[in-house]
């Protein structure tokens, strides 16, 4: 694994790293430049994510966000209340920004729950592996017990061209390989949802139950 990451830092000159020693730190790697790098701790401080720009030419970038929440099992979280806030609050920032936007990340959560069709309703934002296959990637080591944790989503400017889960690397996730084109309009493609009142009060309320009891709030975002 050690050797894998030393030879993908070769490959790719732009980096963001940020390790840990409780394994939810996160490197981040691109052949293309990043800008405006922020670090979030949006729920607890010792689980970071990653906001930046992806300069795609002088004309166009991409606003992406990397994110790594903590899944709810007897050993990490007790439940699912931390990583659905974490994620809905992206989910409100991306749906203010008007501009394109890919988000990925190891969600610790099936595509089929409640809290990832709230976040796609939400955010607007387009699942590429719907009506192309489940791309199971955990665990690595089980091929017959595996479920897709590891997701990406993004703008409808964007078109899929490819999408496949690769070979282990080391890891207890499968790698997962996505192209996308910027040229063509997704949207036709994918059934559109738009979330309604209900759906936002409730994303709002697992944004306060995850900061009730701590009594920090990193910021909150209305919707229109």
């Amino acid at each position: 694994m050690a050797r894998k990451i030393t030879a993908t830092r070769r490959k790719y000159l732009y980096t963001v790293k940020y390790p840990q020693d409780n394994l939810y730190g996160m490197h981040l790697y691109s052949k293309l430049e990043l800008e405006d790098v922020q670090i979030h701790h949006f729920v607890k401080e010792d689980i970071p994510s990653i906001e930046a720009y992806l300069r795609i030419d002088k004309q166009h970038k991409i606003k992406i966000f990397a994110l790594h929440p903590k899944p709810p099992s007897p050993t990490e979280a007790k439940t699912s209340t931390n990583r659905n806030a974490e994620l809905l609050l992206v989910t409100k920032r991306v749906k203010e920004l008007n501009e394109l936007v890919i988000v990925f990340c190891d969600l610790k959560d099936v595509a089929w729950s409640r809290s990832t069709l709230l976040f796609r309703k939400i955010s607007g934002l387009l699942d590429p592996r719907l009506g192309r296959g489940r791309y199971s990637t955990f665990h690595a080591q089980y091929k017959f017990l595996r479920w897709p944790l590891d997701r990406l989503f993004h703008s409808e400017e964007l078109s899929l061209n490819k999408i496949q889960v690769l070979a282990e690397v080391g890891s207890d996730h499968l790698p997962v390989y996505a192209k996308l084109e910027l040229n063509t309009k997704a949207e036709t493609q994918q059934e559109e949802y738009e979330s309604s009142s209900e759906e936002e009060k409730m994303a709002e309320d697992n944004i306060e139950k995850a900061f009730k009891n701590t009594g920090v709030y990193i910021f909150k975002l209305n919707s229109n």
